[in-house]
């Protein structure tokens, strides 16, 4: 099954790139088959930025070849760092790397951080410090 996912969103990237593009594109994959019709309107710009959300079932090197940005879930400053440093590298330009954060802020500015769903929940001064440790 997750063979089949990784697979579908490979897919899902090269059909979705070439309807955008090409008028009355003729495609043929082991999921679908388009043989009179087309996607309007057309991307002004002839594409919509795709971000990778994890890893979708595949390499952060195909990410960064197929994508155009890169979201992720929330992790430990050091973790995220090493994977933002990682990204970077590896795009060799610049591709946003984007997380996604859940953040409660307490009335006590000096709360200390508490697990919550998605993030945390503390005082503002942890999360200024928060933010100056993922430089």
């Amino acid at each position: 099954m997750w063979t089949e996912r990784a697979a579908l969103f490979r897919e899902s990237i090269e059909v979705m790139r070439k309807v955008w593009k090409v008028s009355f594109p003729k495609m043929r994959t082991d999921r679908m088959e388009l043989e009179q019709g087309d996607i309007i309107p057309k991307p002004t710009l002839s594409d919509i930025p795709i971000l990778g959300t994890g890893y979708s079932g595949q390499t952060i090197e195909w990410l960064a070849e197929h994508t155009d940005g890169w979201l992720f879930y929330s992790q430990g400053v050091n973790d995220q760092r090493k994977l933002v440093n990682k990204w970077r590298e590896i795009t060799g330009e610049f591709k946003p790397f984007t997380q996604a954060l859940a953040i409660d802020l307490s009335r006590n500015p000096n709360e200390a951080p508490k697990p919550i769903q998605g993030g945390f929940r503390s005082g503002y001064r942890f999360i200024i410090d928060y933010f100056r440790a993922c430089k």
